[in-house]
């Protein structure tokens, strides 16, 4: 049921989850973080590589501030953090050279 939702509406959720960040209050991040996460999770089984790789990235600076944070949104940068490692090494490796 939540991925007929998420498949139905992904790019009206991607577009708002965007739109909505310069006016997300620093206490409303972990309850943006949990529905960025669903988000990514859902993205991370069914997208092609390169949808995927784009999802992740307009997010990656979002999920890695957010290990900065208290600890509930510390623990969900986390997870998404895990969730996206295979893109993160890709990311690195290409920055590095």
């Amino acid at each position: 049921e939540c991925d007929e939702f998420l498949s139905s509406k992904l790019n009206n959720l991607l577009h708002l989850m965007i739109e909505v960040l310069p006016s997300c209050h620093f206490s409303a991040k972990h309850h943006r973080l949990d529905c960025l996460y669903f988000l990514i999770v859902y993205v991370s089984k069914d997208a092609s590589e390169e949808r995927k790789h784009s999802i992740i990235g307009s997010f990656l600076t979002e999920i890695i501030l957010a290990l900065k944070e208290g600890q509930k949104t510390h623990i969900n940068g986390e997870e998404m953090l895990k969730k996206t490692r295979r893109y993160v090494r890709r990311k690195l490796d290409f920055t590095s050279q």
